[in-house]
């Protein structure tokens, strides 16, 4: 008896242990920084865009890059080849014994119908719905919004008045995003170059935490999660009361 006692703590103590290293990564994962840098340059007007993304995670173990030259290689390959013509198919035999066909079908559960559902909300519900989506949306957009961003360039068109426009309202928004900007007005020619540099990190647990709590809040969890509606022996009756001996309704 006691061999088995301490096979069983044993066993016990293994998985106790498996368990904990699987939370401490996860825990891990989730508080790691999560590093990207961006870097989106246009040389001319007539130039193409090219970009330069690195990411870094998990302490510089997991690196990605990618550069539009090697987006556009990626696209190339990736194309499909020119289909060959098939070969000309052989008369099927008429000898084939046909597979008898089933005479029932397995009835499914029916599925609950999310639609159903947002019909029956009432207003206040509803509207603390959108409230709380509203919400996860923001800290969720917050969460991604490169810590610095900087925008260098030269913008111009043939009209004054309109560069002019393009400019303030560029100004205008990248001063609501806290976004440093120095962009040169060409007043006489066309023209737009830019150089923009992103730079930002966040953790999984900004996005993971708010969603979790966005879910289990009864409204969303009722909404995402619909009870199925089992059908009684007294709603069957009334189904079978509403149809007459035809089997046509009434």
């Amino acid at each position: 008896m006691s061999i088995i006692l301490t096979t069983l703590a044993v066993i016990g103590i293994v998985i106790a242990a498996i368990i904990g290293l699987l939370l401490v990564l996860f825990a891990i994962a989730l508080l790691c920084k999560f590093t990207y840098k961006v870097k989106i340059v246009k040389a001319s007007k007539d130039a193409q865009w090219e970009y330069d993304i690195r990411i870094r995670w998990l302490f510089g173990l997991i690196k990605r890059a990618a550069k539009s030259s090697d987006i556009a290689v990626e696209a190339a390959l990736s194309r499909p080849l020119p289909e060959q013509p098939k070969p000309a198919a052989k008369p099927e035999k008429s000898n084939k014994r046909k597979k008898p066909e089933k005479s029932k079908k397995l009835e499914k559960p029916e599925k609950p119908n999310r639609l159903d559902t947002l019909k029956t909300l009432d207003f206040n519900t509803a509207f603390r719905i959108t409230g709380y989506t509203f919400s996860l949306a923001k800290k969720i957009f917050t969460t991604f919004v490169p810590k610095r961003a900087v925008v260098r360039g030269r913008y111009g068109t043939e009209n004054p008045a309109t560069t002019g426009k393009v400019l303030a309202a560029v100004y205008a928004a990248s001063a609501a995003l806290s976004i440093e900007t120095h962009i040169e007005g060409d007043f006489e020619n066309e023209a737009l170059e830019l150089d923009i540099r992103m730079l930002g990190y966040f953790r999984l647990w900004a996005v993971f935490w708010p969603v979790v709590r966005y879910i289990i809040r009864p409204e969303i969890w009722r909404l995402i999660f619909p009870k199925k509606v089992k059908k009684t022996k007294e709603t069957k009756m009334k189904n079978k009361m509403e149809v007459d001996e035809n089997g046509n309704g009434i």
